[in-house]
């Protein structure tokens, strides 16, 4: 019974804080969930969406359980956003544009279980993604197109570029007579000090391969909503490719192919068709085209 009690004050606790608001989770109807008394009970909760009551004690243990998910969804933000969806910035997303909340980006990638990542709404400039090309031990090396489009890890990946930046001297890789103050992983850098209204320093992370084709297979839908929000559209030009966090040392163009350790792998999205998603060099320029940097958030 104490257990009732102390679950019931949490749940009337959270009804006056008003964190109940995220736009993407519709607000449940009290009589949906089985609050079915309009007055109060010894042992009962109360809805925390209303004024009703749960007075049977032999379900009360499934209806808390349904109660704390859906306070969970709420706090963490909506786990119910779709690809094309506008994230904002209190952590909730909608498919059209709400008055008085300010949009920092678009969901350009869901898992199953209903997280995902979304692309911030402008790109950060041109960037090279290490002064020094090394292998980073601690990434996987992805040599093959299907296996890279598999990784959708952009923040583990980020965090582990930006240990090596971190630490410096103290890595243990052998850079010979390159100065290890210039190792400095300038793209990860950039994605890290970005921020908006409702995050902080750190939040954004440089997208992985698979995030990038799950932008590219949903282009269209992202551009009209990039394009509705004022932000940038997602370049098709041959000259202007995407940083991914996605490491390989597997270097392939032109037919040819060779070990080349310190590689990348990087999205073209106007021949993401025909695996033209290749790796190359450290360098923020290649051939005339910029290599440019587009955060993404996880949530």
């Amino acid at each position: 019974m104490k257990k009732y009690l102390f679950l019931t004050s949490a749940l009337v606790a959270f009804t006056m804080s008003g964190t109940a608001e995220a736009a993407c989770i519709q607000t449940p109807s009290c009589s949906s969930l089985g609050f079915e008394s309009t007055s109060s009970c010894r042992g009962g909760i109360k809805c925390p969406f209303g004024n009703a009551w749960n007075c049977t004690a032999s379900d009360l243990n499934d209806k808390i359980e349904e109660l704390e998910k859906i306070i969970e969804d709420t706090e963490q933000g909506s786990t119910n956003c779709n690809i094309g969806d506008i994230y904002f910035s209190d952590k909730t997303c909608s498919s059209t544009n709400v008055n008085g909340k300010t949009p920092i980006g678009v969901v350009i990638y869901k898992t199953s279980d209903g997280h995902g990542q979304v692309l911030a709404l402008n790109p950060m400039g041109t960037f090279s993604w290490a002064f020094a090309g090394r292998d980073l031990p601690e990434l996987t090396n992805r040599e093959s197109t299907t296996d890279a489009r598999n990784d959708f890890e952009s923040c583990q990946n980020t965090r582990i570029i930006l240990k090596y930046a971190d630490l410096k001297t103290s890595i243990g890789l052998d850079y010979g007579s390159i100065n290890l103050e210039d190792v400095d992983f300038p793209a990860a850098r950039a994605v890290n000090a970005y921020a908006t209204k409702g995050t902080k320093r750190g939040d954004w992370c440089l997208p992985a391969l698979g995030v990038l084709y799950s932008l590219y297979k949903n282009i269209e839908t992202v551009d009209s909503v990039l394009k509705h929000l004022g932000g940038t559209t997602i370049p098709t030009e041959d000259n202007i490719l995407l940083w991914s966090s996605t490491e390989s040392n597997h270097y392939n163009r032109d037919n040819s192919a060779y070990y080349q350790e310190n590689s990348v792998w990087y999205a073209l999205f106007n021949h993401f068709q025909n695996e033209y998603a290749y790796q190359d060099s450290y360098t923020g320029k290649i051939d005339g085209a910029e290599l440019r940097v587009w955060p993404v958030l996880e949530f």
